[in-house]
């Protein structure tokens, strides 16, 4: 069951790896479809259980779902820019005399952090991705060559140095493909 366990690990980490930018892009209006659609069936049965009227609700309600989490996940991002914008001006900036002064600028970096990371959405997502993919991939890898009762195939004594130095170069390669395989599909 063990051996199942990592074989899946690896799967998962090398999909994630490779392929994390297009299984996020399909996956979120997958999502967003399905849960409309439920919904909009749900609606519809609710005001009147007709099957052509069902049909309908859950056709509309998809579209609804797949608009409603494009704009969630586009607000998302505004979000978290616009905090991490806030929080590194916070820890950057020390605090004015003219306190309105120090307001305005850690609203115009909370703005700035927001527009950033809309611009560098898909670069964001990539490195996410590739960086988790390389880090699961590795620890299935680990975890198979431990259960064969023949050390760690990249050694008994690797370090956590040398462990995070692999999982980034090969997060590095995942991104790199990637982003070059976004290029090409365009």
């Amino acid at each position: 069951m063990q051996y199942l366990t990592s074989i899946l690990m690896i799967v998962a980490g090398v999909l994630l790896l490779f392929g994390g930018w297009t299984i996020y892009r399909k996956l979120i209006f997958l999502f967003g479809f399905i849960v409309g659609g439920i919904a909009g069936g749900m609606v519809a049965f609710a005001i009147m259980p007709a099957v052509v009227f069902v049909i309908f609700g859950v056709l509309v309600g998809a579209v609804i779902g797949v608009l409603l989490f494009k704009f969630v996940n586009t607000a998302v991002f505004i979000a978290i820019g616009g905090l991490a914008g806030f929080l590194f001006a916070k820890a950057v900036v020390p605090p004015m005399v003219a306190l309105y002064l120090y307001y305005i600028t850690l609203s115009f970096c909370a703005v700035l952090g927001a527009v950033v990371a809309l611009i560098f959405k898909k670069i964001s997502i990539v490195a996410a991705t590739s960086f988790v993919g390389a880090f699961i991939t590795i620890s299935g890898i680990e975890q198979l060559t431990l259960q064969f009762g023949n050390g760690n195939i990249f050694g008994d004594g690797m370090t956590q140095i040398s462990r995070i130095t692999i999982i980034i170069v090969l997060a590095f390669i995942g991104a790199m493909v990637q982003l070059v395989s976004g290029k090409r599909k365009k």
